[in-house]
């Protein structure tokens, strides 16, 4: 009987599946295998604070996603770029109008920076200068920002639990 009964809750539990869920990514298909987890948020604190170095024009001008442009630059940076030569690149795209992607496929290829600045008609210097700018705000930004986490606990301010 009891059973019966806890198999007539699953079946009547699998409709409902998709209506509740109780925040913490466990609704009630969590034990009936119908799904996996969301995925998590994968931008860094530095492609946070990068993105929010320039506006969302900027970002649609050279092609990055206004929606979430942090998650690109995580991606940039994962596949290997460094804070100032991303920051060199968006200016680059902005002052030529081409797409960042465009110009990171360039760089991926080996074209040096100076020469794809050269090669679209952009002064280099100027946008060194630009960049560096730009890097002195994305660490005060960086350091602004607090990161959160479910998992971590703030330090304390006497340093003791």
């Amino acid at each position: 009987m009891r059973i019966l009964l806890l198999l007539a809750a699953l079946a009547l539990a699998a409709p409902c599946r998709a209506q509740v869920d109780v925040g913490a990514s466990a609704g009630p298909d969590l034990f009936l295998g119908g799904g996996s987890l969301p995925e998590r948020s994968t931008y860094t604190p530095l492609a946070l604070a990068l993105s929010l170095c320039f506006d969302s024009t900027t970002w649609a001008l050279i092609g990055v996603s206004t929606a979430s442009p942090a998650a690109e630059l995580s991606r940039f940076a994962q596949r290997g770029y460094y804070k100032l030569e991303l920051l060199l690149l968006i200016r680059l795209a902005e002052r030529s109008g081409k797409p960042l992607a465009y110009l990171a496929a360039r760089r991926e290829k080996g074209e040096a920076l100076r020469a794809l600045a050269e090669s679209l008609g952009a002064d280099y210097d100027s946008l060194e200068e630009r960049a560096l700018e730009d890097d002195r705000l994305a660490v005060l930004r960086l350091d602004g920002l607090v990161r959160v986490s479910p998992f971590e606990s703030p330090p304390h301010p006497g340093g003791r639990p």
